[in-house]
């Protein structure tokens, strides 16, 4: 069994070696760094962290993320994910996974090559250039999704009074029509996420994977 190759940003590399493991995964990954979950031969687990980028100062990749899986959060389904729920570290472990196991997986297989590199990909927002740009557009991300839920909270009352009183209720924009408190109640999330993602379209111009194949450094979380 090999070893995993942590290429770092200064042009040197570490090397962790795989020859007590059995299996490995990711444990979680955040905008500073990839958790990696290793089962060893005794049962055990240990975790090693592969940090992603320096503290200070802040990078545009970062920044780039940021936004992204902001974006991602407020609306999975949009850009392909599955819904893990509002966290950023969701969606960013769920891409660690899905980029970065593989390496693990053959690094851990491979009994000839020992210089197996771990690379990932994240989601980044192309347009974000700079530090207030991304802080912008975080805060209108916010702005979309807290004045949808308000919208949707209103209109989910209309939508209560009018079946209470025998009559139908349309939601405006999705064109469901609602007979029931059932339906207003169900109606409600869809009405957000419609909402959310056309407004999202007049402030993200587009969604990209970049490959990250060097890191910041390689360390052992504590017992």
């Amino acid at each position: 069994m090999g070893a995993l190759r942590i290429n770092k940003t200064n042009g040197t590399s570490v090397f962790l070696d795989l020859s007590n493991y059995v299996s490995a995964k990711i444990g979680e990954a955040n905008f500073s760094a990839t958790i990696l979950d290793f089962t060893k031969q005794d049962g055990g687990g240990e975790l090693w962290t592969v940090q992603r980028f320096q503290t200070s100062p802040k990078c545009i990749w970062e920044y780039q993320m940021r936004v992204a899986y902001t974006a991602i959060a407020a609306a999975p389904i949009k850009y392909g994910y599955p819904n893990l729920g509002s966290s950023t570290s969701a969606y960013m472990t769920y891409d660690a996974s899905k980029f970065g196991t593989a390496a693990l997986e053959q690094a851990l297989t491979d009994q000839q090559e020992d210089q197996i590199p771990y690379t990932e990909k994240t989601a980044i927002c192309p347009q974000v250039d700079s530090a207030d740009k991304a802080e912008a557009l975080e805060e209108e991300i916010d702005n979309i999704k807290d004045d949808a839920e308000t919208e949707a909270d209103a209109l989910e009352a209309e939508c209560t009074k009018a079946v209470d009183s025998g009559n139908t209720f349309t939601w405006p924009e999705i064109g469901v029509v609602c007979d029931s408190a059932a339906c207003c109640s169900a109606t409600k999330q869809i009405y957000i996420d419609h909402i959310i993602s056309k407004n999202l379209d007049s402030i993200i111009t587009g969604i990209e994977h970049k490959h990250q194949y060097l890191w910041l450094d390689l360390t052992q979380e504590g017992p």
